[in-house]
C-alpha cells in the first residue's frame, strides 16, 4: 500500500504460483512496475475532498493496535481541518478487501466529501500472455453490470473511444484478464455511478463515485467498499454482487458451457480429480 494516496500498488496471491515449477513463487495481479502500471485507487474527492490535484499523504495509524488482518493509516488536512483513518480490512479466505473512511471534522462548519474508488491500468499485455497471434486471446478490459444490462464490458479502445457513464444503484466494476479480476463493490445500499476512460497519458481507468457525504462539525462520518483482488471462482463472486459472476464469460454459447462446468465441479467434489470428472 502506497502511503501517497492510500493505494494498492501491489497484490500477489500465494495460493497462485507463477510457475509450477516454482510454488514460491506467488503470481502477483495488482503492480506498480517497470513492466505493468495496475493498481487499485481510493480516496474522498468533492468540495472538502482531500484528493485534489495532489493526492494526500498517510501514515500509519500508531494510536491503536488493529487486528493483524488489519492496516490502519491515518492523514490530517490542516487546511479543511479534516482527519481522514483509512482502514483496509483483508479476508484471506474470500480475495476481499474492506476498505474504510472514518472522517473526523475538527472545523467549525460542514464539510462534504464525495468517496470514489478506481482501478488504473496500462494497456500492457498481462503476465504469461500468448504474444503469437496464434493462442487463446482471452479478453482484456473492464466491465460493469447495468440496469440494461447484466454484464457490459469494455476493451480499452471503447474506454479511449468512447467513455461510459452509468448511474444504479449498487453494481460493481472490475477489470478483467485470462483467469483473474479486481472488481470495487460500492455500498449496495446506494446509487453509484460508474465510469470508464482513458486518460491523455494512456492509462485506462474504471471506477465509481457514492453520493456526497456530509459531516458536521464536531461529527464522525463512515463509508465503506470493498474490492476483490483474485480469481475468476463464478460461486464465490456470485455471493458477493449480483452478476459478478458472469465476468467469467462462456460466449454466446453460455447456455451449454455453464450447467456443463455447474456438472463438471459436482462430479470433481465426489471424485477429487479434474481429470476423471472431464472423462
Amino acid at each position: 500500500i502506497d502511503l501517497i494516496g492510500g493505494d494498492i500498488g501491489e497484490a500477489s496471491l500465494p495460493q497462485f504460483p507463477e510457475a509450477l515449477d516454482q510454488p514460491d513463487r506467488p503470481f502477483v495481479l495488482l503492480e506498480q512496475s517497470n513492466q505493468r502500471t495496475y493498481i487499485a485507487q481510493s480516496g474522498l474527492v468533492g468540495p472538502d475532498g482531500i484528493d485534489k490535484a495532489s493526492r494526500p499523504r498517510y501514515q500509519r495509524d500508531s494510536a491503536s493496535t488493529p487486528p493483524t488482518d488489519q492496516l490502519a493509516l491515518i492523514h490530517t488536512d490542516t487546511e479543511s481541518a479534516i482527519t481522514v483513518r483509512k482502514t483496509f480490512t483483508l479476508a484471506s479466505d474470500t480475495n476481499l478487501i474492506s476498505v474504510t473512511f472514518d472522517i473526523e471534522n475538527n472545523s467549525a462548519s460542514p464539510k462534504t466529501l464525495v468517496p470514489f474508488g478506481q482501478i488504473k491500468r496500462d494497456s500492457s499485455e498481462p503476465p504469461g500472455a500468448d504474444t503469437t497471434g496464434f493462442g487463446l486471446q482471452p479478453f482484456l478490459g473492464a466491465a460493469t453490470t447495468t440496469d440494461e444490462d447484466r454484464f457490459r464490458k469494455f476493451d480499452f479502445e471503447d474506454m479511449r473511444e468512447d467513455p461510459y457513464k452509468g448511474v444504479y444503484q449498487g453494481g460493481w466494476i472490475a477489470m478483467l484478464q485470462h483467469y483473474f479480476l479486481s472488481a470495487w463493490i460500492p455500498d449496495p445500499s446506494t446509487t453509484n455511478t460508474f465510469s470508464t476512460r482513458q486518460t491523455r497519458a494512456g492509462f485506462n481507468i474504471a471506477g465509481f463515485t457514492s453520493p456526497a457525504i456530509t459531516v458536521d462539525p464536531g461529527e464522525t462520518a463512515s463509508y465503506s467498499a470493498q474490492l476483490y483482488v483474485g480469481p475468476k471462482d463464478q460461486y464465490r463472486l456470485a455471493a458477493l454482487s449480483p452478476h459478478l459472476d458472469l465476468t467469467v464469460d462462456y460466449g454466446w454459447l453460455w447456455w451449454i458451457a455453464q450447467p456443463l462446468f455447474w456438472l463438471l465441479t459436482k462430479i470433481q467434489s465426489l471424485v477429487s480429480n479434474w481429470g476423471v470428472a472431464i472423462i
